[in-house]
């Protein structure tokens, strides 16, 4: 799902004096999701988005991704000022139970780097390098640092930005596409500046999308933004060495050899990947040069980066002599739920199995709701909304990153109880695998069908009813299953609530079963001889309903009774 903020800041007028500064502690550039703004959003400036963040719903963005950069930049600002020795579920608590944020803590932190936020600061401007030029003094154009203006050849990804008006953005905006560059910018060619590997001009490429790109984010939302940063802020996090580019040396338009891996979790929600520089007239943004900044690898990044899942990678482990994680990035054809088991840190691959290492690792911001359950301080049943946000890149098949395919923008209100507790997340995650087992055998009735009234035997139709099938079961089962997550809290009825689901996943895909025979049609009635036997549709019906019996036998009144299954044409295939 794609949500857009409802209205973006306009570029202001050309008129009144041009501005030399620009600072983005007081000045406004963050978009606020506050009912009490006339649209619904406010644009205020960093310090206010803290001192306010328990008044209001959320951050907005242009696009989804934008919204989970800044949410990251307020994060690596909160990591900072907040970092102490102590006891961090105790610290935590203490925040929690304030209801807002100590904004004098971080007024007092934030205020010794106002240079390093002002956007347009002669020496530090924020997130950019000043003097960062091109050999013919060329630039990159302002689109290029807007990741929802039109694509390549006029594609339009998430947009309805008038290439002929939009030639200039105001410096909120420009501050927010900012932060969103680092974060998400594609791989790929970027432009070749002085003193950054190509002083004769031409372009340069960039190794990797920004690191937020690498990942399948994940975040904790609560009732409002200071809620949702709270309970984003994993104190737990070794903080020895970390900093905020605000507080490294000012980069240069080179890549830095030191800077290899984030320092921490405020560096990893910051890094610098690219060298920008942000061109104005002194009233609006009106170009931007774009090059390469540094690059780094994101396996095994988990100890400085709380907010994504991990996968094992055979293949890293091979590279790097070692076992090594990656990213779990998150699927634009599947909704989170499908995806739970992984993102839980639950079930295995035979890659994993081979090496007897976890397929997958838990995000350690779950590990922190965790044991702040264990510790008393979050009830199970407190509801939160798991919300990920990623980019899928592409061109699709490639295996590169050079352009952006789609946004991923998902949902899901579930309990603490379904991440903090063994049972009831065991409950959670069966469910889908159960719901992934039921429906590959409603695809298979499809594809039965389709065998048994010929189509099988035009070019191109070997799998089209199989996948049109599954895609129809899914989409139905979505709204079921986000309805029933959110009744799991209590273990002790665990029992009745996956008899439930069965019961859910028997009627829907009955139902849907039906559908589908009566769409074959005669043919499949008559049907015709497959594979060296007769196949039809009451006989590709039976074999389906023998098959959900044994998938969901809680389903039925008597457990016991399940039919022999008999073999068919496609039982292999899956």
């Amino acid at each position: 799902m794609i949500t857009r903020t409802p209205s973006r800041s306009p570029a202001p007028a050309d008129e009144g004096p041009p501005r030399t500064s620009y600072d983005l502690l007081t000045q406004p550039w963050l978009l606020l999701r506050d009912p009490g703004a006339d649209s619904g959003v406010r644009e205020v400036g960093l310090l206010e988005a803290f001192e306010r963040a328990h008044e209001v719903t959320g951050l907005a963005g242009e696009i989804p991704t934008q919204e989970a950069a800044c949410l990251r930049l307020m994060l690596a600002v909160l990591y900072r000022a907040l970092d102490g020795p102590g006891d961090a579920v105790a610290a935590w608590d203490q925040l929690w139970q304030a209801g807002r944020l100590p904004i004098e803590r971080i007024r007092d932190y934030l205020t010794p780097y106002a240079d390093r936020f002002d956007l347009l600061h002669p020496q530090t401007p924020f997130f950019q390098v000043a003097d960062l030029r091109t050999a013919s003094d060329g630039s990159s154009g302002i689109h290029k640092l807007i990741a929802d203006y039109p694509g390549r050849q006029g594609r339009r990804h998430f947009t309805t930005r008038d290439l002929t008006r939009d030639t200039r953005i105001s410096f909120g905006e420009a501050a927010r596409w900012l932060v969103h560059a680092h974060a998400y910018d594609t791989s790929g060619t970027k432009t070749g500046v002085v003193g950054g590997g190509r002083d004769r001009g031409g372009p340069i490429s960039a190794k990797g999308t920004g690191f937020a790109g690498a990942l399948g984010l994940l975040l904790a939302e609560g009732d409002n933004l200071a809620a949702t940063l709270l309970l984003n802020l994993v104190l737990t996090m070794d903080t020895t060495t970390d900093r905020g580019p605000w507080e490294h040396e000012h980069p240069g338009p080179a890549v830095d050899p030191r800077r290899t891996q984030p320092l921490g979790p405020a560096d990893a929600a910051t890094w610098q990947a690219r060298r920008i520089r942000i061109i104005h007239d002194g009233l609006t943004a009106v170009d931007a040069i774009l090059s390469s900044g540094d690059a780094v690898d994101p396996q095994n990044c988990r100890s400085v980066e709380p907010n994504s899942s991990w996968r094992y990678s055979e293949l890293q482990s091979k590279k790097l002599a070692g076992t090594s994680y990656m990213p779990l990035k998150h699927s634009p054809t599947r909704s989170l739920w499908r995806g739970l088991s992984a993102t839980l840190g639950e079930g295995s691959t035979p890659a994993a199995t081979k090496h007897g290492v976890s397929a997958f690792r838990v995000a350690e911001l779950l590990e922190w709701l965790t044991k702040l359950r264990q510790e008393g301080v979050l009830h199970p049943a407190r509801p939160v909304r798991l919300r990920a946000i990623g980019m899928s890149y592409g061109p699709k098949g490639s295996g590169q990153s050079s352009i952006v395919e789609e946004l991923i923008n998902d949902r899901m209100a579930i309990p603490l109880a379904v991440l903090t507790e063994p049972e009831v997340k065991r409950c959670a995650t069966a469910a889908v695998e159960r719901a992934d087992a039921a429906v590959r055998e409603l695809g298979r009735l499809a594809a039965n069908l389709s065998d048994a009234a010929g189509r099988h035997l035009l070019p191109g139709m070997d799998d089209g009813a199989r996948e049109e099938a599954v895609r129809t079961a899914f989409a139905q089962l979505d709204r079921h299953y986000r309805r029933w997550v959110r009744t799991l809290s209590d273990p002790s009825v665990i029992d009745a609530h996956d008899m439930a689901w069965q019961q859910t996943l028997r009627q829907e895909l009955t139902e849907l079963a039906s559908d589908l025979v009566v769409a074959a049609g005669l043919p499949a009635q008559v049907g015709r001889e497959v594979g060296g036997r007769y196949l039809n549709a009451p006989i590709a019906e039976n074999y389906f309903h023998a098959a959900l019996r044994k998938t969901l036998p809680r389903a039925y009144p008597d457990h016991s009774a399940i039919p022999e299954r008999q073999p068919d044409q496609h039982q292999e295939d899956q």
